[in-house]
């Protein structure tokens, strides 16, 4: 694997609990990723491991620790070595054994591709059923995304130009600004983004995490803990496994007008003001 492409993984110090179990189904499941730089983006913890060399990242000296998520993974993504990032998440908990050969294979080609600028590594609707797959990138199943589609900035298993995460990333996004309004700032971008297509798989992981909105999703946890023999350490973090009592987004129920209009008219005014400003950001 090329020394210029490292791994990033952006958490924070209330998920540390899963950083063990992270790091572990990856050394079953793809013990190769040692070869790379590995990157973990936290506020104010340590971390060491006994199989890979962590480099953590806490929030830089003369920052207030409660800086928001967009400038403590810009921080973050400067104060790599690399070139190209694989950007992961750490209940991203990895099931089956990884193709380090097709992994090596589509470093090669996006590291080689000066006109590429991510690629997802799950498939995404746009790409489910496309046809864009030009050569090499269909050799991976990977197919071009279209220009004006969400999320192709996005916090599932991707790579990235380190140089594309920096332009489109701004301090004060949250997590979903960043997928959100970061997708939009890149419409106008002359750079190809790449998904996988159809049911192509890289990385074999339970899609919603193994934590859903604060709480450990029950037979994520009993999956990997059976399939590697481990014992996760759960912590003060409930562990639910009646998963209709996860807590989720009730879109059927309409907020307070109160609170609904101000929001409508503030996302709205963004979109118009990220929208304008993708056409200037090449």
């Amino acid at each position: 694997m090329g020394g210029n492409i490292c791994i990033l993984i952006n958490s924070c110090d209330k998920y540390s609990d899963a950083w063990t179990p992270f790091f572990r189904s990856l050394e079953k499941t793809w013990p190769e990723a040692a070869e790379l730089e590995i990157y973990l983006n936290t506020e104010t913890k340590t971390y060491k491991d006994p199989f890979f060399n962590v480099n953590v990242l806490n929030i830089l000296p003369g920052k207030q620790n409660n800086i928001s998520w967009g400038e403590r993974l810009i921080d973050a993504i400067k104060r790599t070595k690399s070139e190209f990032i694989l950007f992961l998440l750490e209940d991203f908990f990895i099931k089956t054994r990884v193709d380090a050969a097709l992994i090596n294979s589509i470093f090669k080609w996006f590291s080689g591709d000066p006109s590429a600028a991510a690629a997802a590594l799950i498939p995404c609707k746009d790409t489910e059923t496309s046809t864009k797959c030009p050569s090499p990138a269909e050799a991976f199943g990977l197919a071009q995304r279209d220009k004006r589609v969400f999320y192709k900035l996005n916090a599932s298993p991707s790579l990235y130009r380190k140089e594309t995460l920096l332009k489109y990333t701004r301090k004060n996004d949250s997590p979903w600004d960043w997928e959100y309004f970061g997708s939009i700032r890149t419409w106008h971008s002359p750079l190809k983004f790449y998904a996988l297509k159809g049911d192509g798989i890289v990385f074999d992981y339970d899609y919603g995490g193994a934590i859903f909105r604060g709480k450990w999703v029950g037979p994520v946890l009993k999956d990997i803990e059976s399939r590697f023999n481990l014992k996760i350490e759960t912590g003060d973090r409930e562990v639910v496994y009646d998963l209709e009592k996860l807590p989720s987004v009730k879109l059927n129920r309409m907020p307070p007008i109160k609170r609904s209009i101000p929001r409508m008219i503030r996302n709205r005014t963004k979109y118009l003001i990220e929208y304008l400003r993708s056409l200037f950001i090449r």
